[in-house]
């Protein structure tokens, strides 16, 4: 029974306590409390946090000079690398007119422009080392259009690019090609 006097005292003492510190730094000293609670801490995170950026020059980014984009054709010549489509039998006789279209503007390249039949092949052919480079700059697969028997009748290709891995990028689109007839 000599505990439950003890404890009201202490709960009594502590409460004493916050009271007087409340009525102490809120009431008579609001100012500098509000700087050492508040203010003080904002500006010590701050200094923190940029730290890292007191030493550093700023970096030379930002807008460039403006340049054309190159052709297709032009970053094909420049590449030096294969460029690969692949369609099989199956298709429509839009595809080739398709792809007819395609290779129109990109005659007299010597050898980057191969025709293959299904993606098996294309993955023989393109592989990439262990730097994620491959020997082929895109390929651009089929899998049906318009004419074809039996399908959906719609535009359906896959654009893969291969600066980077062989899978890294990929794009599918099932309506447009507008451009290629």
């Amino acid at each position: 029974m000599a505990i439950l006097p003890l404890f009201t005292t202490l709960v009594w003492q502590t409460k004493a306590l916050v009271k007087k510190n409340l009525v102490l730094y809120l009431r008579r000293k609001w100012f500098s409390t509000a700087i050492q609670a508040y203010i003080l801490p904002l500006l010590v995170l701050c200094l923190v946090f940029n730290a890292q950026n007191f030493g550093k020059r700023p970096p030379g980014y930002g807008i460039g000079t403006s340049a054309p984009v190159r052709s297709f054709r032009g970053s094909l010549e420049a590449s030096g690398k294969d460029f690969i489509i692949v369609s099989n039998d199956t298709l429509g006789p839009d595809v080739e007119t398709a792809i007819g279209n395609l290779l129109r503007p990109l005659e007299g390249i010597p050898n980057t422009i191969h025709r293959l039949r299904n993606d098996d092949e294309l993955a023989k052919r393109c592989t990439a080392n262990l730097r994620g480079i491959s020997n082929c700059y895109g390929a651009l697969i089929f899998d049906d259009s318009p004419l074809t028997p039996g399908r959906f009748k719609t535009w359906k290709y896959v654009g893969r690019y291969f600066p980077l891995f062989r899978h890294a990028l990929s794009h599918e689109t099932r309506r447009g090609a507008k451009w290629l007839l």
